[in-house]
């Protein structure tokens, strides 16, 4: 089972990549994907590569995506996913790198899952865990300086689904407001 593997072999410093990350992804895709008026088996290949796509943090922090890859078509066979099938949800895992840009509705669906956090009431909560994550992973070295890039970071984000667009991006713009109090209160 994929949330046990990511449970028993994430590093102790992970704190938002985690198997709730996962499952919370998995909720997001289904929500998008039915927004979007996605029936099929998508779903569940969504499904599949949000269950998948963080995976290659137990490995490493950096590029991890395609580790996750690697993973899914690794275990993937086991569970009588086809060759086709296979290759779908690793296009869909490599689209939630950072600059990939998706060329097609499901990895539209994909990229916005893996931020839907950015408009919904569990943000600073979210936010405060990947503080931790990044603070202790040395990819930024103060608090200042992750709401300073968080901020930056929630101004030139946009969400690319008609579905996340209409159900997140009022509620983004709060969170953008309390990321700028935030960072404010680290300047002073």
């Amino acid at each position: 089972d994929v949330t046990r593997l990511i449970k028993s072999k994430l590093p102790k410093n992970i704190y938002y990549h985690t198997e709730k990350h996962a499952l919370n992804i998995m909720n997001a895709v289904e929500f998008l994907g039915f927004g979007e008026e996605i029936y099929t088996e998508d779903i569940f290949l969504l499904k599949t590569a949000a269950l998948f796509h963080d995976v290659g943090f137990i490995e490493q922090y950096h590029d991890n995506e395609k580790i996750g890859a690697e993973y899914a078509r690794k275990l993937m066979p086991n569970y009588g996913f086809n060759a086709e099938q296979i290759e779908k949800v690793v296009s869909l895992i490599l689209a939630t790198e950072f600059k990939h840009e998706p060329k097609n509705i499901l990895e539209q669906i994909m990229k916005d899952a893996d931020l839907d956090y950015l408009g919904r009431d569990d943000f600073l909560d979210i936010s405060d865990k990947l503080m931790r994550e990044f603070l202790e992973n040395g990819i930024v070295k103060s608090e200042k300086e992750f709401h300073e890039k968080q901020v930056k970071f929630l101004k030139t984000h946009r969400f690319l689904t008609d579905t996340a667009k209409s159900s997140r991006v009022e509620k983004k713009k709060k969170n953008i407001e309390l990321a700028i109090e935030l960072y404010n209160s680290n300047t002073q």
